[in-house]
């Protein structure tokens, strides 16, 4: 059984260096950059949805934008919960998550054990720009090992004009 407690304590969102070739795609319908490891490959660019696969297939990304008017920041952390019950896991998952911030976006995030998929843990994102009305969900399945590249991936998330 996999330890979701070892790896919450290994994904809180600090400033972390990047050591390897980056990548950094900007989608300007949205005004959201971001950086993941040069051999990813891109599966969908819509204006819709990023999606990118690591050449190893041990992480995926997903970047979609998402509105609720009803969401503020005091809801932020609900949002996020309830989003990730329905996106990936069910009503009796283990789950932890938490809040913060990376450069405009006030961001929170849950992360659970997936026993069913492809990959280890699922990691789900809502993140608005305090900035403008952009808000981006983001969704990253990963495999135990990957947690630094995941840290970076969301560190590395900006808003721009």
């Amino acid at each position: 059984m996999k330890n979701l407690k070892s790896l919450l304590v290994a994904l809180p969102f600090l400033i972390t260096f990047i050591a390897n070739a980056q990548d950094t795609y900007e989608w300007d319908e949205f005004g959201v950059g971001f950086e993941v490891a040069s051999d990813f490959e891109v599966i969908t660019n819509s204006s819709e949805e990023w999606e990118l696969m690591s050449s190893d297939e041990a992480i995926f990304i997903s970047v979609m934008p998402w509105s609720d008017p009803n969401v503020t920041l005091d809801d932020l952390e609900e949002a996020t919960y309830w989003v990730a019950m329905d996106f990936v896991f069910g009503e009796d998952a283990e789950v932890d998550g938490d809040c913060g911030e990376v450069d405009d976006f006030d961001v929170c995030y849950v992360i659970g054990a997936v026993y069913d998929m492809d990959w280890d843990y699922y990691l789900v994102a809502l993140m608005m720009d305090v900035g403008s009305d952009t808000n981006i969900q983001v969704a990253i399945a990963f495999n135990e090992g990957d947690e630094d590249e995941v840290v970076d991936m969301m560190n590395s998330f900006y808003a721009y004009d």
